[in-house]
């Protein structure tokens, strides 16, 4: 078994957490994985549901494009489409996704052996759950994720899978929200509709360039 660590969220952050974030942030998070305490920055997470083909191509193109510029990438390991972005990150660039667990994070072997393998070589695993606990919190998880995230993008969702909620915590958070453009062309789209209302903002291909230079402005972040 490989050991696992417990870091404060100020540590997670590199710095305290203050009003809302605070409310929201878990007093230890439990880790394992190369990257160490620090979650790579900038982190953006690219999250949703189903698995559709149109789905699993732009969440694919999303941590493929973000990987490049320098980004890491963040997802829920309880979603199928999460964990497409995360494969697809680490295979881009090293160091470059960060796995959040809704369970302690040896339970993930059983769900996902490939993913667990790849994050402990290449990335980050956190779970707000301690270790041999048995819990799963999913929306601890999603709580987390808008917590450590500089960005959140929606590429899709029906509805009922956390992923509108993990958006909306991030904008209560103050977090930049992207929603993928083809989720509004969907006839159960009233999330993604929901979701603009609320101040999220519409994506495509040529978006991600400027979020990565609103994420610069926003925290001093060089790009490689």
């Amino acid at each position: 078994m490989e050991p696992v660590h417990a870091v404060s969220i100020e540590a997670l952050l590199g710095r305290r957490p203050s009003g809302r974030e605070a409310e929201a942030a878990p007093s230890i998070v439990w880790w394992e994985g190369p990257v160490g305490p620090a979650a790579p920055r900038p982190l953006v997470a690219v999250i949703g549901s189903p698995e559709a083909p149109p789905a699993v191509a732009a969440a694919s193109w999303a941590a493929r494009s973000l990987a490049m510029r320098g980004a890491a990438v963040a997802g829920c390991t309880f979603r199928p489409l999460d964990r497409v972005a995360l494969h697809v990150a680490m295979a881009t660039r090293e160091l470059s996704a960060v796995g959040i667990s809704p369970s302690p994070v040896q339970d993930l072997a059983g769900d996902d052996p490939f993913l667990k393998m790849a994050l402990r070589e290449n990335g980050l695993l956190l779970s707000p759950s301690p270790p041999l606990d048995g819990k799963v919190d999913v929306a601890a998880a999603d709580s987390l994720l808008a917590l450590l995230a500089d960005a959140v993008i929606v590429v899709s969702s029906t509805g009922r899978d956390g992923a509108p909620a993990a958006a909306r915590a991030a904008l209560r958070l103050g977090r930049p929200v992207l929603v993928w453009k083809d989720a509004f062309e969907d006839p159960g789209a009233g999330w993604a509709r929901a979701l603009e209302g609320e101040g999220a903002r519409r994506l495509d291909v040529r978006g991600v360039d400027p979020l990565m230079m609103e994420l610069g402005r926003r925290r001093g972040i060089s790009f490689q």
